[in-house]
């Protein structure tokens, strides 16, 4: 078990629409995805040199990390639901270790609403251990156990800009803690079915993919 605190990234995300001339998305969860759906490409690229292990001992690492993630969303007048399947690729250069792989596969859904100029998704998702794990690695592609998430998001469009901003709450089952999200996304226009944005995504709490 490692513990990771107030680790940032930056995500370049490209979304891409299915039969729809415009497209509205907030860049990670598209809580304005256009109907009947959307497929969404997510490249994350992360970094560590230090962690906090589960006895509290800081130490350095030298993490590299880049995840691929196609995510399939699909949406009606009232509900938005999504399904996401990941690629990693996880190197650390001080053990001279490296994996890559599907990750854990991950289920979300929740209601969707609009007020003045916000738009709101308060969701539940289900991350399932389809992910390699091993508790005897120094490196996993999955944790070897299930998620719960609630997660809120807010979203306002300025066309051509966006700025999206979230809030969750990670439960893991066999863990006796969780993991607070907290996530700001800006994003921009390119054309009517292209946008672009850069996501800052705070973790505080357990990752054991790493050790």
């Amino acid at each position: 078990l490692t513990k990771r605190i107030g680790l940032l990234f930056a995500s370049l995300l490209l979304t891409s629409s299915l039969n729809v001339k415009k497209v509205y998305a907030d860049f990670f969860e598209a809580i304005q995805t256009p109907k009947p759906g959307q497929i969404q490409f997510v490249s994350e690229y992360f970094y560590a040199d230090k962690f906090i292990d589960k006895d509290g001992n800081k130490r350095d690492i030298d993490l590299d990390r880049i995840t691929n993630a196609l995510t399939l969303k699909l949406k009606n007048d009232s509900l938005f639901g999504s399904l996401t399947i990941p690629h990693l690729y996880i190197s650390r250069g001080d053990i001279g270790e490296t994996v890559y792989g599907i990750g854990d596969i991950n289920f979300e859904a929740g209601p969707h609403f609009k007020f003045d100029k916000w738009y709101f998704l308060p969701t539940i998702g289900v991350k399932l251990p389809t992910g390699e794990h091993d508790d005897n690695k120094k490196l996993n592609l999955g944790t070897g156990q299930t998620d719960l998430t609630l997660m809120i998001r807010f979203t306002s469009v300025y066309d051509p800009f966006s700025l999206s901003l979230g809030i969750g709450y990670t439960h893991r089952f066999g863990e006796p803690e969780g993991r607070i999200n907290l996530r700001l996304t800006p994003g921009l226009k390119l054309n009517d079915n292209w946008r672009i944005g850069l996501e800052s995504n705070s973790l505080y709490g357990f990752d054991d993919q790493i050790k």
